[in-house]
């Protein structure tokens, strides 16, 4: 049997969430163990680079101890069966310490982080149901406590439903509309995720509601009639979990988008 616990997940962006959401404690468990993983490894990257490298080493160091210490004579000779493996180690080992080299010399480069400048907004357009409503702030404290999302915008048929997170400064909130890109994706069913949002000649679109130095968004279709915008300030932010969390959590969006026809 799976236990079931309520737990208030508020955030501090946006206007405070009051509805607790339930959340299934394992659920969130296999979902945050892998990031947990990747980010012990990313930690505690330079002494992973550093492995082959130390193991090359060890393994030259090694080879000439033995030939020191064991009374065998110092000159490589074709008919030792002993030599060829010492060759062959020493071979191995210097094959160990240039891709250790390599590994330490290949550095990548941290993905750029920027504090959105935006204005806070929660908005949520009254012709929602209480129970819609409920569904889309459940979605928005799940996305945004599991990944780096600042601001996600729901469309449907082409209107603003809801706008939490971050805006554009001066923006009414609810005037929004979708562009070509998120037209592109609801026709097509397929989601699209701009990594680097600078590199896009469409990004013009998303600068009409969302924070000008946004540096990456995810556009997901939500059923036939829906659209949802997620982004964040850091770029290349959404990682393949974080875009499978999100599309899990889609699925509940285009039920609660349905039921508020």
């Amino acid at each position: 049997m799976v236990a079931i616990q309520t737990i208030d997940l508020t955030r501090s962006v946006g206007s405070p969430l009051r509805r607790p959401v339930l959340v299934n404690r394992i659920c969130k468990l296999s979902y945050r163990s892998p990031q947990i993983i990747c980010s012990a490894t990313t930690d505690k990257s330079d002494i992973i680079r550093a492995v082959p490298l130390a193991a090359g080493a060890l393994g030259i160091t090694s080879v000439l101890a033995n030939r020191l210490f064991s009374g065998i004579e110092p000159a490589l000779l074709a008919a030792s069966s002993q030599s060829r493996a010492d060759v062959v180690a020493i071979f191995l080992s210097a094959v160990l310490c240039l891709t250790g080299l390599q590994w330490l010399s290949l550095k990548p480069k941290a993905p750029k982080m920027v504090e959105l400048e935006g204005e806070l907004v929660n908005y949520f357009r009254e012709e929602m149901p209480p129970a819609a409503v409920q569904d889309l702030e459940a979605a928005w404290s799940a996305i945004s406590w599991a990944t780096k999302a600042k601001f996600m915008v729901v469309f449907k048929d082409e209107k603003c439903v809801m706008h939490v997170g971050c805006m554009l400064p001066g923006h009414i909130a609810g005037t929004a509309v979708p562009g070509p890109i998120c037209l592109e994706a609801q026709r097509k069913g397929t989601g699209n995720f701009l990594a680097n949002l600078a590199l896009f000649p469409g990004r013009a679109e998303f600068y009409t509601y969302l924070p000008r130095n946004s540096q990456s968004v995810i556009v997901q279709p939500c059923g036939e009639r829906g659209v949802v915008v997620i982004g964040s300030g850091t770029q290349r932010a959404f990682t393949v979990l974080d875009q499978a969390w999100i599309s899990a959590w889609n699925d509940k969006l285009e039920v609660a988008l349905e039921n508020s026809a």
